[in-house]
């Protein structure tokens, strides 16, 4: 039995220079799929100002064609001086993000554990310690 025309499922990775000294450095990653119940998916960085640069990822699924956001991520890096923490200039944070992940699986309960993730991000600075990247995980608990 023939089907036909079934949908599409696909990824493309996208990248523009900045051309001129205002226009940002603009990398991404596209990913499309129409089979079944679609989903969508946008994933990108971009550098402004050749110091701050941005990271988003958002992504969503659908349910009998309703959109619903299964991911969802931003970070922001490189403003300068930055948030001082301790009123003395000698820890700064740099950047801050967050989000989370598997929203859609945690609601229509795909398993008994919600799969959700929410994430924490910064970036510190101290005159004491090296610069660090720190991820945060948290995952609830079902009783």
């Amino acid at each position: 039995m023939n089907q036909g025309f079934i949908g599409v499922n696909f990824e493309a990775e996208i990248g523009v220079p900045g051309y001129t000294d205002s226009m940002p450095e603009i990398e991404g990653k596209l990913e499309v799929n129409t089979v079944n119940d679609w989903s969508f998916s946008v994933e990108g960085k971009a550098a402004f100002l050749k110091s701050i640069t941005l990271e988003v990822n958002l992504g969503f699924k659908s349910k009998n064609n309703i959109p619903i956001v299964d991911n969802m991520y931003f970070f922001v890096q490189g403003v300068k001086p930055g948030i001082n923490v301790d009123s003395l200039g000698i820890c700064w944070i740099l950047g801050g993000g967050g989000g989370f992940e598997n929203l859609y699986d945690t609601i229509f309960c795909a398993s008994e554990v919600p799969p959700i993730r929410l994430q924490f991000y910064h970036r510190i600075y101290s005159s004491k310690a090296c610069v660090r990247y720190t991820p945060l995980f948290f995952r609830p608990q079902c009783r």
